[in-house]
């Protein structure tokens, strides 16, 4: 047996940040757009032990995995003090400037001077245990994992009450994991596998409800696919289908909730590998049918889901400059495409498709401690192009400009 050895993470994060939101009243583009301040802080830590093991029972080989986690999460936000929010009208074809000084962000409690939102404390014990036969051209795993989250939320607003839990849900459930993996060929292997998971719900930070702990949500996941490697390059299709209980920000009301329930049918297709010496390509297309299966009074019953696109495409590759060109230079380049997606629940407004082109470089080479080190310069969106990058639960949110990153890496 091989024990791992236990983690532990902990981490800090502050942000004080500036939100606009924009909510359009007429087809003409007039609107309302809201700034709002409401910083917030999020402490946690995270622990994990492990144990994994490979032995043999007869014919059957087996590779066991258990692992025990715990999490502890506590956010900091809410409340009276610190927030402020200031609206004026505008046009989105002919956008109004704000008076200066009609929005001050002086006097305001920072990210480390919030009230707790909400305590989520997540445990959990995995097993798992992939047994072989047939010389390793059948593998089956067969596992789950207990998960018990607990969900507290306190009551923010300045008062005798500030603090006090106002909230509490806790949920333990066993989720299963089964798989098996056929290899037909060496080159042909045939897979499929059912996993349910649960995880605890984020309310958007912009929602009316914004300080509501809503229960976990279990998620059911289905899938068969093929995997053929030629060698120089392999490709995998499969077939997917996801349930999930459906969660959406209504644009009028900017009210978050989780009714009903979402299936997402799909196809995916993936390829990955060197075709060509020193030209490597990692990239693949999804094609989704994503529908709501039940909705509140069955309103929207069989239509899409919102911000769920019906194709997404995402082709990455590299390339190795000749050595006598430029030693240790790589020239990187993505596409990504998202088709056009719904923006509510009724499929009446639609938010257009995009595509961005991303370019880059990087450099490797010896530095003079002898260890290995990449200096990486990358271009993302290099057309500039404007798009929505997400139209999920309700919110519509603005892809990022041209944008030029550096950075480095160096071992000691």
């Amino acid at each position: 047996m091989s024990p791992d050895v236990t983690h532990q993470f902990c981490r800090r994060a502050n942000e004080d940040f500036l939100t606009s939101s924009y909510r359009i009243t007429n087809y003409n583009g007039t609107a309302t757009n809201t700034l709002a301040i409401q910083p917030q802080e999020l402490q946690g830590y995270t622990g994990e032990i492990g144990l994994r093991s490979k032995f043999r029972t007869g014919v059957i080989g087996h590779q066991l995995n258990i692992s025990a986690v715990e999490a502890n999460n506590e956010l900091y936000r809410g409340g009276t003090l610190g927030f402020k929010s200031y609206s004026y009208a505008t046009n989105i074809y002919n956008p109004v400037r704000p008076l200066p000084g009609a929005f001050q962000t002086s006097g305001f409690a920072q990210s480390d001077d919030r009230p707790l939102l909400s305590r989520l404390t997540a445990r959990s014990v995995a097993v798992s245990d992939t047994l072989s036969l047939f010389n390793d051209r059948l593998l089956l795993t067969l596992g789950g994992r207990w998960q018990d989250i607990a969900l507290s939320g306190f009551v923010t607003a300045a008062g005798p009450t500030q603090g006090t839990r106002s909230s509490y849900y806790n949920e333990a459930r066993f989720s299963p994991a089964v798989g098996a993996v056929i290899r037909a060929t060496d080159e042909l292997s045939i897979y499929a596998n059912y996993i349910e998971a649960l995880d605890a719900v984020p309310t958007p930070a912009t929602a009316r409800n914004a300080n509501t702990v809503f229960p976990p949500i279990v998620s059911k996941q289905q899938e068969v696919g093929a995997k053929y490697d030629f060698g120089f390059v392999a490709l995998t299709a499969s077939l997917f289908q996801i349930e999930q209980p459906s969660t959406y920000t209504d644009p009028t009301t900017r009210i978050f909730s989780v009714d009903g329930l979402q299936r997402n049918r799909g196809a995916e297709f993936n390829i990955f590998g060197e075709p060509f010496k020193g030209v490597r390509l990692l990239g693949g297309i999804a094609l989704i049918d994503a529908k709501q299966v039940s909705s509140i009074g069955g309103r929207y019953n069989g239509n899409d889901v919102p911000g769920v696109p019906t194709t997404s495409l995402t082709l990455y590759g590299e390339y190795d400059l000749p050595g006598w060109m430029a030693p240790g230079v790589t020239l990187t380049g993505r596409v990504i495409h998202t088709a056009d997606v719904f923006y509510d629940q009724a499929n009446t407004q639609t938010v257009s498709d995009w595509t961005r082109v991303d370019l880059g470089a990087r450099y490797t080479f010896v530095a003079p401690n002898g260890k290995p080190a990449v200096l990486r310069a990358t271009i993302e969106n290099v057309a500039d192009t404007a798009y929505y990058l997400s139209a999920a639960r309700g919110y519509l949110a603005v892809g990022a400009p041209r944008t030029y990153m550096v950075s480095a890496t160096f071992n000691f």
